[in-house]
């Protein structure tokens, strides 16, 4: 398959049938460089990733605030785009893991100093700060919680547990998340938290 680069490196999808062939392939194109972070595959297919500059997810050429924003994009079982969303701020968020449940999307993933992630602005002085959005069926943010303190904190994964997300990740120095006051143990350290949103 030969995809067309449009300007620098593009995101793209791609679905194999059973026996290996090609069922198809979405590219998305851009100005800057984008990729695809995560995917889940339940009765659509959900993707989330990040991009700079400007992307075309298949409802029409988005802009980022500034830097990288994080993507969600969700299709259906042939690839045709279903709903997109763009979240972010002026400085850059990159989304590293997502899961599914019912009619819930979660993506977490990192940002540094200010992001919206749809349901208000998240502000914190460390070098990076992890982050958890929760989204409806249709992609519109419904809660979101961050990070603050330390010097950094980064969500690595995310799972639904009874409808809570619950996020692993790692930091250094004493971090918040959500309600939780994440005490600092050694130089870096891991941590997983659930998260009521």
């Amino acid at each position: 398959v030969q995809l067309e680069d449009g300007f620098s490196d593009d995101a793209f999808v791609m679905r194999l049938g059973a026996d290996g062939t090609l069922r198809w392939v979405n590219e998305y194109p851009g100005s800057g460089a984008d990729l695809v972070s995560a995917i889940v595959v339940n009765d659509d297919i959900v993707v989330t990733g990040a991009f700079s500059g400007n992307i075309d997810l298949g409802a029409g050429l988005v802009a980022t605030a500034e830097c990288e924003d994080v993507f969600v994009l969700r299709l259906d079982d042939d690839g045709n785009h279903v709903a997109s969303q763009t979240l972010g701020g002026l400085k850059p968020q990159i989304a590293t893991s997502l899961a599914l449940a019912g009619d819930v999307v979660v993506v977490a993933g990192q940002f540094v100093g200010r992001a919206d992630f749809g349901q208000g602005t998240h502000d914190d002085d460390a070098a990076r700060s992890a982050f958890v959005v929760m989204l409806d069926n249709a992609l519109f943010p419904v809660s979101s919680q961050a990070s603050s303190g330390g010097v950094t904190s980064v969500a690595h994964g995310v799972a639904l547990i009874d409808g809570e997300p619950v996020i692993v990740g790692d930091q250094v120095g004493d971090v918040v998340v959500g309600p939780l006051e994440l005490t600092a143990q050694g130089a870096r350290d891991g941590f997983i938290a659930r998260l009521g949103l």
